[in-house]
C-alpha cells in the first residue's frame, strides 16, 4: 500500500519539474510565507472495506499556491492552475480549485485513492471459530 510520505514526495517532485524555482513552505501563518510558494497539506485518511480481503483508502490532499502578486493574484493563480492541472489528474480522479483573492492564494483540492490487500488476519486465533489460513488445517 502507498504511504503518506510517498504521496507527499511524489507530488512535490513532480511539481518541481514544472516550477523548479518556487519553494514549498511549512509555515502556518500566511503573513510569514515568502511568496511565491507552494504548501502541501495531507489531511485525514479515509478507509473502507472494498471487498472481503481488500481496503480502499482515500487521501484528501490540499495544494496551495501563494501568489507573488498580492494585489492582483487571480490571473497568476489561474495560470499556475492551468499548468498544474494535467499533472494533478495523473494523481487524482477529481480536482477542485478556487482562487481566494483576499489571501492571494490558489487552493487545489484533490483526492488520491488506492485499493490494497488487507492481508491474512486471524480474528479469533485460538478459538477455532475463524481461521484465515490454509483450509486443510481448519479444526472446529
Amino acid at each position: 500500500m502507498i504511504s503518506i510520505d510517498r504521496i507527499n514526495a511524489g507530488i512535490i517532485e513532480n511539481i518541481r519539474k514544472i516550477y523548479p524555482d518556487i519553494p514549498f513552505t511549512a509555515q502556518e501563518k500566511i503573513e510569514e510565507i515568502r511568496r511565491p510558494a507552494f504548501k502541501l497539506i495531507l489531511d485525514e485518511i479515509k478507509a473502507e472495506r472494498y471487498t472481503i480481503g481488500s481496503v480502499r483508502r482515500v487521501f484528501p490532499v490540499e495544494l496551495v499556491y501563494f501568489a507573488s502578486d498580492v494585489q492582483r493574484p487571480k490571473l497568476e493563480c489561474l495560470e499556475v492552475y492551468e499548468k498544474l492541472e494535467p499533472l494533478l489528474f495523473k494523481f487524482a480522479d477529481k480536482v477542485e480549485a478556487n482562487v481566494n483573492s483576499t489571501d492571494a492564494v490558489l487552493v487545489m483540492d484533490l483526492e488520491i485513492a488506492e485499493t490494497g490487500e488487507l492481508g491474512d488476519v486471524d480474528i479469533y486465533p485460538d478459538s477455532g471459530e475463524y481461521y484465515s489460513g490454509d483450509m486443510e488445517t481448519l479444526e472446529i
